[in-house]
């Protein structure tokens, strides 16, 4: 009963390991009994059957090793301007995952960073951070994230990746300690890729720099924001690529294949720097085919 151990244990754990073979499911929130105002560590490594945890109310940062199986975990880390146990220096709130094998499902918050690296799998990930850098292997992979900062890497296989960089995060975060740069790469496969940039900077210029590798890949740039100053560049392997871009300075390289480009230009100094293009076809919003003959 957790309850029973957060009565009488005044919150003191900080530091969860989790052994054994069977899965492990605890329904109520791991925040009832774990030490508040303080970093704290689960470490699920040596468990085989895989963990379901929770945690929606916590201050500080949560580290999360987990098992060989398949994990389902939900963690929110929250910065506390306001802590008795002495002077808080900023938004220091954060999420790191460690994870190696299996089909996990992470859905958390972190007002600071975020650092997940993960195994092979078709693991899924719904996180609103402020910064992230996130490395996973092989696999159909799920990302769909609500950050400003971000440092994505993805294996091969189809993976769908959505990128909001307008997200919950956005009254927390300090703005000073964020850029608005979003950098993709993807391996080989039928990668689906979505950026939606939206201005939180003014006149900083944001920039999205997209790699996919073979495969026929779907990669839409797009701004929330008409005044949005966007740097995009997008590197794709042989496939059939359907590209839409949308900033004030693009830059295409596209490796061989039935290729259809779209370009969407957003402020008055709009340029295309660059368009490579084996075969296919570059479409203008207003439908011109600017393709070289």
């Amino acid at each position: 009963n957790l309850y029973e151990i957060s009565y009488y244990d005044d919150n003191r754990v900080t530091d969860l390991v989790i052994s054994g073979d069977a899965h492990l499911f605890i329904e109520e929130g791991l925040d009832d009994f774990m030490e508040d105002e303080s970093p704290v560590t689960i470490d699920a490594s040596t468990n085989t059957g895989g963990v379901d945890l929770n945690m929606d109310d916590y201050n500080q940062g949560i580290t999360f090793i987990g098992s060989k199986g398949s994990d389902r975990v939900s963690f929110d880390a929250y910065d506390d301007s306001s802590t008795s146990k002495g002077p808080d220096y900023g938004d220091d709130a954060f999420l790191i995952v460690i994870n190696t094998a299996g089909d996990n499902y992470y859905a958390s918050y972190a007002s600071g960073t975020l650092t997940h690296t993960d195994g092979d799998g078709n693991n899924i990930l719904k996180y609103d951070v402020g910064g992230a850098v996130v490395s996973l292997g092989n696999g159909n992979n799920t990302v769909a994230m609500e950050v400003t900062e971000l440092d994505l890497t993805v294996g091969d296989g189809d993976n769908f990746i959505d990128i909001d960089t307008y997200g919950d995060t956005d009254s927390y975060i300090n703005k000073e300690r964020f850029d608005e740069n979003i950098k993709i790469v993807a391996g080989d496969g039928a990668n689906e890729i979505c950026v939606d940039v939206y201005d939180h900077f003014n006149d900083d210029v944001a920039v999205v720099d997209i790699t996919a590798g073979d495969g026929g890949n779907i990669i839409k740039v797009e701004s929330s924001n008409s005044d949005e100053q966007v740097d995009v560049t997008v590197n794709t392997g042989t496939g059939s690529d359907a590209i839409t871009a949308t900033g004030s300075s693009i830059t295409i390289n596209s490796g061989g294949g039935n290729d259809t480009i779209t370009l969407v230009g957003i402020d008055s100094d709009f340029v295309i720097d660059d368009v490579d293009v084996e075969d296919g076809s570059i479409i203008t919003p207003d439908g011109q085919d600017i393709s070289e003959p």
